[in-house]
């Protein structure tokens, strides 16, 4: 269930009983359908109990479990069967975005602050904005920050209000293309 279903890993469901049934359940990643198992022949009075060891969660996506009944165990009644379910809902997970500033050149070094300012979009609304500072002297690649919980599919673009340049240094600026955003990466 959820946005991010169909996205996620492979969940395993381990079934064990009082009777001696021990048994792994594998629903394949990316499953998008109900799965169900049945186990017959266990005697009245035996307890079961289901767990999950492995939720699907990956880096694109979160999960959040819920299990009916809580814990995951039953007692099979007298000609009657119970059920455990367990229900997971996947959330994307935003991405982020890491904002480098490049300053080369016989003055690297003597320019001022530089402000980058990050905007990105989706389906036109701006989702994220930023403004990043370099300090002034800074040279070589220098991290100018980096803003996170980005939906995806946003398109990121940065540019350059403040480029340092003075009456002294000139300063030529070469913007990247705008990015886009996955679930869970960074970009």
């Amino acid at each position: 269930a959820g946005e991010g279903a169909g996205r996620q890993g492979v969940v395993t469901l381990q079934v064990t009983c009082s009777s001696g049934l021990s048994q792994t359940i594998t629903i394949p990643a990316g499953t998008t359908e109900p799965t169900t198992e049945e186990f017959t022949g266990l005697p009245a009075g035996t307890t079961c109990t289901v767990t999950e060891t492995a939720d699907g969660e990956t880096t694109e996506v979160t999960v959040t479990t819920t299990v009916d009944p809580a814990g995951g165990a039953v007692t099979i009644p007298a000609g009657d069967g119970v059920e455990v379910t367990y229900t997971d809902t996947y959330t994307v997970n935003p991405g982020a975005l890491v904002v480098n500033k490049a300053i080369a050149g016989a003055a690297a070094g003597r320019q001022g602050d530089v402000t980058l300012q990050v905007s990105c979009t989706l389906e036109g609304a701006v989702v994220t904005e930023g403004e990043l500072t370099v300090t002034a002297g800074a040279t070589g690649t220098v991290p100018a920050g980096t803003l996170t919980g980005i939906p995806e599919g946003a398109s990121c673009a940065v540019t350059e209000p403040v480029t340092g340049e003075s009456t002294e240094i000139g300063v030529v600026v070469d913007l990247p293309d705008s990015v886009t955003i996955t679930a869970g990466a960074t970009a």
